[in-house]
Formats: C-alpha cells, sequence, structure tokens
C-alpha cells in the first residue's frame, strides 16, 4: 500500500529497541526512531535511522555549522548524510551517554536480553495475577517484564503514589494511549511496572509482595 502511493514508513522502537532483536534490513522500513532513555541511555538523547538514498533525497530541516558544503551569495549546498541534518552544536554529553549504553546492549547481546525479558514477563504476569482485583491491561501471552495494570477501588494515581512510598518508582496515567483507554473503559488510566536489564526475579517478588500488602489494606 504504502510503495503504491509513494508513502514512507517510520517505526518508533523507543519501546522495543533494547529488549527485542530488530533488523532495519527485514523490516522494509523508510525510517526507524528510538530514545535514548528507554535503552538506559541519557534523557534527551535518541536517533533516526534512514537508508542513504532515503536521506540524500531530502533537505535540511535546520541551517547551522556542519550542515553546510559550499556558501555562495546566490545559494548554498549541502553536506552529505547525516551531516546536512545536524546543524550546529550537538548534545555531546548525551551522545556519548548513549554510545555507552549501546555498548552494553551488545555486550550482553540483545538476544539474551530478550529471552530473559519473556522469562521475567512470563514471572511478572503471573505473579501479578495472584493479586484479588487486579486485572491486567492487554494479552498476557509472550508478554516482556513490563505490564500495565489496575486494582479494583483504588485510582491509579493513587496506587502509583503508596507504591512510590514503598520505595518503587511506577507510572500511572494513559501511557500516551489515551484513545485506548478509553475503548477498555479505563478512564482513569493505569499503573505500569517495568523492569530491565539490571533487574532480577528478586525485584519482581518484592515488587508484587508490597503491591500485594498495598492492595491488602485497602479491602
Amino acid at each position: 500500500m504504502c510503495s503504491e502511493t509513494n508513502a514512507k514508513v517510520l517505526v518508533d522502537a523507543s519501546t522495543t529497541l533494547a529488549r527485542v532483536p530488530i533488523d532495519v534490513s527485514d523490516l522494509g522500513i523508510d525510517f526507524l526512531v528510538a530514545s535514548g532513555h528507554t535503552a538506559m541511555g541519557p534523557t534527551g538523547s535518541g536517533f533516526l535511522w534512514a537508508d542513504y538514498k532515503t536521506l540524500s533525497s531530502m533537505t535540511p530541516w535546520q541551517g547551522g555549522g556542519e550542515m553546510i558544503d559550499e556558501v555562495f551569495l546566490e545559494e548554498s549546498t549541502y553536506a552529505p548524510p547525516p551531516g546536512r541534518f545536524e546543524a550546529g552544536t550537538p548534545a555531546i554529553a548525551e551522545s556519548v551517554g548513549l554510545g555507552a549504553s549501546a555498548t552494553e546492549i551488545m555486550t550482553q547481546g540483545i538476544r539474551n536480553i530478550y529471552e530473559r525479558e519473556l522469562k521475567f514477563g512470563t514471572k511478572l504476569v503471573e505473579s501479578l495475577g495472584e493479586i484479588s482485583g487486579l486485572r491486567i491491561v492487554g494479552s498476557t501471552d509472550n508478554r516482556l517484564s513490563i505490564a500495565s495494570f489496575n486494582v479494583q477501588n483504588i485510582p491509579p494515581s493513587r496506587l502509583q503514589e503508596l507504591l512510590m512510598k514503598k520505595g518503587f518508582e511506577v507510572s500511572a496515567g494513559f501511557h500516551s494511549s489515551q484513545p485506548l483507554h478509553d475503548a477498555l473503559k479505563l478512564h482513569e488510566g493505569s499503573v505500569r511496572v517495568s523492569f530491565g536489564v539490571s533487574n532480577t526475579e528478586q525485584d519482581i517478588a518484592r515488587f508484587v509482595k508490597a503491591l500485594g500488602e498495598v492492595v491488602s489494606k485497602s479491602d
């Protein structure tokens, strides 16, 4: 469909980049973007991937140092990609941090991380399922170590507050998907917890225990 209309395909891989093996050559896409902080990198960092032919057909969207080839009074020519899209002083510290996170991911091995995520996801779903009044949002099959959920009679924002008091950082709200929550009749959103490469199964057990204590006290 996209090729018929000459439309470009962009994939947002922010959630999956550091968890799932990705080969852009197999996807048949034009662009892939991801954020750094979801891949153990600094906040404010990220990247755009595109094939060289696509980048070469695009004009710069900003002007500044390093993106110019030659400047004349009548016209200017631009540097070849990716330089033409990197105007001005880059975020040097953030880029160094993003590079370090990429090195760590490659050292651990993305396939190893993915298999560990599946194992943790199974453990997380099974453990959450034992808590009375808890509803997991979405499918529980082949889930990675992230889950959104609701607990009966406890608003997500209140549940977040109680869990944070026990030392667990979770998100509460719509997680950039309010239409989905509305369709599921979750008009106050949900609570989301995720575990990464630095966590252990013991961390999952500690979290579920703390959540169970919060729920039991609210009954």
